[in-house]
């Protein structure tokens, strides 16, 4: 047996040397294998114009080899075009996500009462059906593509509030894809197996998906990850919640939180998923560690195996942030979304309560500052504007693209907050900006302390 050191290059030269010596067989770590086998990246999308590079903290050493070296983004004020291009490619990845979602049997085989108890742990049988990892590999590698197309308008579009659940009775693609599936193996003569899930089930998983997936991408930037590591990272976020789909909806869409029983039902998604992911082809260890230990906390207190920090995945403790924020940032049937600062406050809190690896929290808030990407802002002068990025060393002075109240547009200049030429005086609704704008007074009122 000969080692070899670790990260060494596998080039032609030192395969021949090793023919040479007669080695036959190499035995490559799962998550360097990934690295090393996976298909050309997407290429980069190079918009007309001007770049520069991503800023990061000056007090945070990264590796030489991190993705974040190699990103820019376009120099200058955001453009309509910008914008459509940005969520053109959200639009894409979720519309992938679907068609994989699609795919996925959320029950087996059987009448209604019966894939309830399934749904429940109370039956013996199984998923009918795998996760596509090659499709879930190609997802992620397009998603870190976006994300090295326009760092800032990537972070932006991806912490977007969902846009309200289609109608019952309504369906999407992905919807619509899963029930003729059903109903052209009923006419086949095969066993036919349970409904699909409501729309707002399936669309409910999917959206908190692609956003959670968004905003780790950018946290794990800035930590300075690397290629490979940010696609595992993508790949587990981006199916962390599959394994809601096997379980009762009307445990989790219900006007009310959760009761004992239910918490402890939904609890045990995380091993549906891992189920799912089971003899999946393509997906390496840290995308699935990241899919299962994504709701472990620090101090013991997640789910479902109640790990440590120590026993949980690096990148699994990344992706829990993102994952807390989104969640808390959304509507849920039995409360409204939190305010994208209040949210901020809560994660601070309980990074200080030991919930959450700090690490993890800090790159955080250098990612998206004490006010996230798209947030409304009113200013100290009496201006208003939306925030458009984060400065990695002033999370309190981000850049704000002010807004025009009697154009009723952003106007694209942008107001550097880490100069101190203004302060953020408060957090606004969009109803607020003319309100505010109008009053003609400087606002003297200062943010909440994160």
């Amino acid at each position: 047996m000969l080692l070899l050191a670790k990260g060494a290059e596998l080039n032609p030269t030192l395969l021949t040397r090793l023919h040479d010596r007669g080695v036959r067989d190499l035995i490559v770590d799962e998550d360097f294998l990934a690295a090393i086998s996976k298909p050309d990246a997407v290429p980069v999308r190079d918009d007309a114009g001007p770049r520069e590079p991503v800023p990061v903290a000056a007090r945070r050493r990264l590796p030489p080899d991190a993705l974040i070296h190699e990103i820019t983004r376009p120099a200058g004020p955001f453009t309509p075009e910008r914008e459509r291009a940005a969520r053109a490619r959200r639009d894409a990845l979720d519309a992938g996500l679907s068609n994989l979602f699609a795919g996925v049997d959320a029950l087996v085989a059987g009448d209604a009462a019966a894939g309830a108890a399934v749904a429940r742990g109370r039956g013996g049988r199984t998923l009918s059906r795998r996760i596509d990892g090659q499709g879930l590999r190609t997802l992620s590698v397009q998603s870190v593509a976006d994300l090295c197309a326009d760092f800032d308008l990537f972070t932006i579009v991806g912490l977007a509030r969902p846009v309200p659940h289609a109608a019952a009775g309504e369906e999407d693609a992905g919807e619509q894809a899963a029930r003729e599936k059903h109903a052209g193996a009923g006419e086949r003569g095969e066993p036919n197996e349970a409904p699909s899930l409501r729309p707002r089930t399936f669309a409910r998983v999917r959206e908190h998906a692609v956003r959670t997936a968004h905003l780790a991408l950018t946290i794990g930037a800035v930590a300075g990850l690397r290629r490979w590591e940010l696609e595992q990272l993508a790949m587990g976020c981006l199916v962390h919640d599959a394994g809601m789909l096997r379980v009762d909806p009307t445990l989790w869409n219900g006007p009310h939180r959760l009761d004992r029983a239910a918490f402890a039902a939904v609890a045990e998604h995380p091993r549906h998923t891992l189920e799912l992911l089971r003899g999946a082809v393509g997906v390496p260890a840290g995308a699935r560690a990241v899919a299962v230990q994504i709701h472990e906390r620090a101090d013991g207190s997640g789910y479902p195996f109640r790990l440590r920090d120590g026993r949980v995945h690096r990148l699994a403790r990344l992706a829990a942030v993102a994952d807390a924020y989104c969640g808390m940032t959304a509507d849920r049937p039995y409360r409204p979304a939190l305010s994208s600062h209040d949210a901020v406050r809560v994660l601070a809190a309980d990074a200080v309560r030991g919930r959450f690896d700090p690490a993890a929290v800090r790159a955080f808030l250098e990612a998206v500052g004490v006010f996230p990407p798209g947030t409304e802002v009113a200013l100290s002068d009496g201006r208003c504007g939306r925030v458009i990025a984060a400065d990695r060393n002033r999370p309190a002075g981000p850049r704000v693209e002010l807004w025009d109240p009697f154009e009723n547009r952003f106007t694209g200049e942008i107001l550097d907050l880490a100069a101190r030429t203004a302060d953020v005086a408060c957090v606004l609704g969009w109803s607020d900006r003319a309100r505010v704008v109008s009053a003609g007074k400087p606002l003297s009122r200062r943010a909440p302390r994160a």
